[in-house]
């Protein structure tokens, strides 16, 4: 096979762009580290391991290269290297940190990437044995809440639980004031996890209340107590909330990035679109609704708000900013930022804000912990507490490399009602660090739960769609129930949700079954309290009466010439959404009806019999009847003379979907018996506006009416108008119905998700080519991608999209059952991402897959990911057992699922002389054999995502039509049964 040939077949690939088969330039790798491996051991609660040196040389010219930190298992902050950047030769100073990692074995990877085409990675592993850090310590984020109501809606928050090692919990919640308010979505959990929070203003006056929700460790240790406040009522505006009000950051120039920070946003009585902006470019924020970092996002309430402090740029100093959060119909929040940025050391504490909260009478709230770390170096620190005598914070001495842990703790007596400002400063020579701590001093009836309607009752016509209606639990007691659905015949009713914490609203639907005769039906919605397994239960009432029928045509027109042969019969469709008996009968002797009985649906015969009729217009009726309704159909007959014209059908439909284009369109034949005859013809709509067009090739008989339809912008319905030919000079004319359906666009369905070259289930990696199976996806033929003025494959293909977190991918190729697509570089660094198709606006459900540094795939001649590989041997031709490459010649693979490039891809790009290379390091075996990598990146001519591998053979390899071919990046390697032929 030559080149030219090999170009189209990897168009049938999917790679959908034409392919230059020139090999890029060899490089080679001239930067040089002293160990790719590196290794560290600990014992937890031991000094920090001691520090190793990285040397990092270049076979040639020096070098500038960027020095980063990748992490590889679950836990993170524990490596650091004493440069960001630095020029060829120099030294790194490797340190790990093993205060506060758990025990087991921490994998990460130092990047070096130097000019414009080198990079390599260092494997860490820091290896810590003995016991972890001791049980039972939980922490939560936020620390506190604080919720409102302005009506009698319940509200509800989420708060992260954390522990130092698995920790088993119950949940208790207690107020100080009003009735039992507050509850929680369990009374046990497992640490880490996350609760819910809920509060209940019914019964309610408007005040401001305080509670408390605990986590009490099974096996013992300390609880943790987590204060809530609840404003109800007037008081409750301004109803916008953030909690915690402030955020603190700190940096060590030539380390990692601080960690994120969340604050809960959170809305008095509705889950509301908030803004968040930032004051300052540093402040990345991201949300619910906006994954991408940015410095204005905007989200729903009652969940988190993530604020990151990026460094990038930044000298050393203090920055502050602020965060203005808004939403409709409440004040503006305010939320403070400190961002401290230093060449040395800095302490950090987790979390950087502490929350009290106090019943009197009651006992004093549970102590509180703050974790002291740093950026860089372990410190040793002091400790101070500063308030109106009621905060406590010790010991008073410290060190991030031993006992790291403060215990703050108040004491409220003598306090009157009112909420206290103190702080705990952390100080370690000229660094210090200041943690805010409020305390709230603040100053409860159980009934049963109802619901409302106390019954359902449903009405449907067999055959129907599905409907529904909520049903509400309220009551002054929160209660954890269990919901079911109980029914006669065949399980039609359904609730959702089936468990949930009452004041709840649930959706209870009815489905008219095919099995299901019309008849009264019994059910009955059971809510089980899980506490003491009391019942409540809701009658429902299912009737379902019989089906109505319908007819496509809402009327016939026949014409025949006087003395002439009859007209050609047509049909009556009709429709029910039930089996339904009929009767049918026309009102005219002419007019001639078959069957005259039957069952619905079914199709009725319409002929006519003019015999004695003169020259003129006859009307009657097709009478169709069934026990829940009659249908009328109007038919006209036209006796005339040869000056009429006909016409070649009466009736036309047209089908299409929404969004989907316009169906082709159709023709009608004029003619005249007896001579040619001038007409005119007008189109007409009755609904849906101007839809409805006409041309002709001629004005005079025998002519072709061509009839389209424009449905763009129309809803979901039945459009009907007419086409009349009129002969010129006369009155009689001819007409033809047209009927437009537009059905609702189906919703698209991903079902598989695969590696386009491998064929096989994959994780996502930047710039992979995937191949999407499903329905609905699509037109139905199969459309090409196309290439922007930008250079760029288009990331919409007839009015499809393919959406990774809402970030476009490039398509190479969309139908309605598949989709070949590039992930977008834009997943780079994330643990997971979500996919969506998108048609006209309408999104599947989404798919999650993990996201993968590399996921390398080799594409094959036989396009189905195993045999042949897709090849070029060093003369150009494809590699086959029949053209086998020499033990001594390079070969030429291409490839996909490299992950991030250097300089980072550019989303459907297609690569000229811009060439990208992996970040990570590329390596390959031939029949097991390693051989050398000449050159991996971007294949010229293709889209970003293919990859072009250079391998250069070597004697050791093994000969034979199918040597096995593999090629790893960094630690994934492409699939094993792909083959290249060696001699």
């Amino acid at each position: 096979m030559n080149s030219k040939s090999f170009k189209r077949n990897l168009v049938l690939w999917g790679l959908a762009v034409a392919i230059s088969t020139s090999s890029a330039v060899a490089q080679v790798n001239n930067l040089l580290v002293s160990s790719t491996n590196m290794a560290f051991t600990a014992t937890t609660g031991s000094i920090v391991p001691q520090a190793q040196l990285l040397s990092v040389s270049s076979s040639a010219q020096s070098l500038a290269v960027n020095t980063g930190i990748r992490y590889l298992s679950a836990t993170d902050g524990w490596l650091s290297i004493s440069a960001a950047t630095g020029n060829t030769p120099f030294t790194l100073t490797i340190t790990t940190n093993p205060t506060n990692i758990p025990a087991g074995n921490h994998i990460a990877q130092i990047t070096l990437i130097g000019g414009a085409t080198q990079s390599t990675l260092v494997n860490v592993t820091l290896s810590i044995t003995g016991a972890s850090i001791p049980n039972g310590v939980l922490t939560a984020i936020p620390s506190s809440l604080a919720l409102a109501s302005d009506t009698n809606v319940v509200v509800q928050s989420t708060i992260s639980i954390n522990a130092t090692t698995p920790t088993n919990f119950n949940v208790q919640t207690s107020t100080s004031n009003g009735r039992n308010w507050l509850s929680t979505g369990t009374t046990f959990g497992t640490a880490p996890t996350s609760i819910t929070i809920l509060a209940n203003p019914v019964g309610l006056t408007a005040a401001v209340y305080s509670g408390t929700v605990t986590l009490i460790p099974v096996s013992g240790g300390a609880s943790l107590s987590i204060p809530v406040t609840f404003t109800v009522g007037s008081l409750a505006v301004p109803n916008l909330v953030v909690s915690p009000p402030s955020a603190n950051f700190a940096y060590q120039i030539g380390t990692s990035a601080p960690a994120p920070q969340q604050v809960l946003v959170t809305y008095t009585s509705a889950i509301v679109t908030y803004l968040a902006t930032a004051s300052q470019p540093w402040v990345k924020l991201t949300s619910n609704t906006s994954n991408i970092p940015a410095q204005s996002v905007s989200g729903s309430t009652n969940t988190y708000l993530n604020i990151a402090a990026d460094p990038t740029g930044l000298s050393p100093g203090v920055y502050n900013a602020t965060i203005s959060v808004s939403a409709a119909n409440a004040a503006i929040q305010t939320i403070t930022l400190t961002f401290s940025v230093s060449t040395s050391t800095l302490l950090v504490s987790a979390p950087t804000t502490l929350s009290f909260l106090y019943f009197p009478g009651g006992v004093n709230p549970a102590s509180q912990l703050i974790t002291v770390s740093t950026t860089g170096s372990p410190l040793a620190y002091t400790v101070g507490a500063t308030s109106s005598g009621w905060l406590l914070a010790g010991p008073q001495n410290g060190s991030t490399n031993g006992n790291n842990q403060i215990t703050v703790s108040v004491n409220p007596g003598g306090l009157s009602n009112g909420t206290y400002s103190g702080t705990v400063t952390i100080t370690s020579g000229s660094t210090s660090m200041i943690v805010p701590v409020s305390l709230t001093v603040g100053s409860t009836n159980f009934s049963g739960t109802v619901a409302s309607p106390p019954s359902l009752s449903f009405l449907s016509q067999a055959g129907g769609i599905a409907t529904s209606q909520t049903l509400t639990l309220s009551g002054l007691t929160p209660l954890n129930f269990f919901a079911t659905a109980t029914s006669s015949g065949l399980g039609w009713l359904q609730v959702n949700p089936i468990s949930g914490t009452t004041p709840a609203t649930l959706t209870a639907t009815a489905t008219p079954l095919v099995n299901l005769p019309p008849g009264t039906y019994l059910g009955s919605i059971v809510i089980t309290n899980l506490l003491d397994s009391s019942q409540l239960i809701i009658p429902v009432t299912y009737t379902i009466t019989g089906g109505t029928i319908s007819s496509s045509q809402q009327s016939l027109v026949f014409s025949q010439l006087a003395g002439g042969l009859p007209p050609i019969s047509q049909s009556i469709q009709v429709a029910s959404s039930t089996v339904s008996a009929l009767n049918i009968t026309s009102s005219a002797t002419w007019l001639l009806v078959n069957p005259t009985a039957t069952n619905a649906p079914t199709s009725i015969t319409v002929n006519i019999n003019a015999s004695g009729l003169g020259v003129g217009t006859y009307q009657a009726f097709v009478t169709i009847t069934a026990a829940s309704n009659t249908l009328n159909i109007p038919v006209t007959l036209n006796v005339f003379t040869g000056a009429i014209p006909t016409l070649s059908t009466t009736n036309i439909s047209f089908n299409t979907n929404t969004g989907a284009g316009a169906p082709p369109p159709q023709s009608i034949a004029v003619a005249n018996v007896s001579s040619s005859v001038a007409f005119t013809a007008i189109a007409q709509t009755f609904t849906g506006g101007n839809w409805l067009f006409i041309s002709s090739n001629s004005n005079i008989t025998p002519a072709i009416l061509t009839v389209s339809v424009a449905p763009t912008g129309l809803p979901p319905g039945i459009y009907r108008g007419t086409i009349t030919v009129t002969p010129n000079g006369g009155t009689d004319s001819r007409s033809a119905e047209v009927l437009l359906t537009v059905a609702a666009l189906a919703s698209p369905t991903i079902q598989t998700v695969v590696h386009s070259a491998s064929l096989q289930p994959t994780f996502m990696a930047p710039g992979l080519i995937v191949t999407l199976t499903g329905n609905a996806m699509g037109p139905a033929s199969g459309v090409s991608g196309t290439i922007t003025g930008a250079g760029a494959v288009d990331t919409t293909v007839s009015g499809v999209r393919v959406l990774f977190d809402g970030l476009p991918a490039p398509l190479l190729y969309v139908r309605n059952n598949q989709i070949n697509a590039i992930a977008p570089y834009g997943i780079y660094g994330r643990v997971s991402t979500r996919i969506q198709v998108e048609v006209a606006g309408v999104r599947s459900e989404a798919l999650d897959f993990r996201v993968a540094d590399a996921a390398p795939g080799l594409f094959t001649t036989t396009g189905a990911g195993i045999g042949q590989a897709a090849a070029l041997n060093q003369d150009g031709t494809l590699n086959s057992p029949s053209n086998a490459a020499s033990s001594f010649d390079a070969v030429v693979l291409f490839a996909t699922g490299e992950g991030q490039t250097f300089a980072g891809g550019q989303d459907g790009r297609i690569i000229a002389t811009d060439i990208r290379k992996p970040l990570l390091p590329v390596t390959a075996t031939v029949g097991g054999v390693p051989v050398e990598v000449l050159y991996a990146g971007s294949a010229p001519g293709l889209v970003s995502g293919a990859l072009q591998v250079n391998l250069k053979l070597n004697s050791q390899v093994p000969q034979g039509p199918a040597v096995p071919v593999v090629i790893r990046i960094g630690n994934a390697t492409s699939q094993s049964a792909t083959t290249i032929a060696v001699r």
